[in-house]
């Protein structure tokens, strides 16, 4: 009976363990959206806010990372055994390969930003260790009327 009592409550702390990391991949995939808003944004809004090289990459880095995590906990519940893979080598690889993505877009945003033609609002601009952005405007009118 106490070994019943045991798998239950392995279980349950698995399904657990599975539900808080999917709130937090869920919250990285969200953080991963609003980056693509920023980059779909650009060209149709006169006033964007682009959020700092770091910022932007470990939103994808760590989302690659849960989801993997997430990958594992759900084979763990449902096939009861622990996935037998080289598992440091998947996290490095969907790790790097969320930091790639990550680089990639966030070229690609600030490459638009330059083309069609936006200037950055210094006095806006924010940056600190945990966070940074600069503020870029179509005309410094508005840059100087949104403060």
């Amino acid at each position: 009976m106490k070994l019943m009592k045991n798998k239950k409550t392995e279980k349950l702390k698995e399904v657990f363990c599975f539900l808080i990391g999917t709130v937090i991949f869920l919250f990285f995939a969200y953080m991963s959206i609003g980056f693509l808003d920023v980059y779909n944004s650009v060209g149709e809004a006169s006033r964007i806010k682009v959020g700092g090289l770091l910022n932007n990459i470990s939103v994808w880095v760590l989302s690659g990372f849960f989801f993997f995590v997430l990958f594992c906990l759900l084979y763990k519940i449902i096939q009861n055994k622990v996935i037998w893979l080289p598992i440091g080598t998947f996290l490095l690889i969907f790790s790097i390969t969320g930091g790639i993505i990550g680089l990639v877009l966030d070229s690609m945003t600030r490459e638009k930003v330059k083309e069609l033609g936006y200037q950055e609002c210094r006095n806006e601009a924010y940056f600190s260790r945990n966070a940074s952005y600069k503020i870029f405007v179509l005309s410094q009118a508005d840059c100087e009327v949104k403060k």
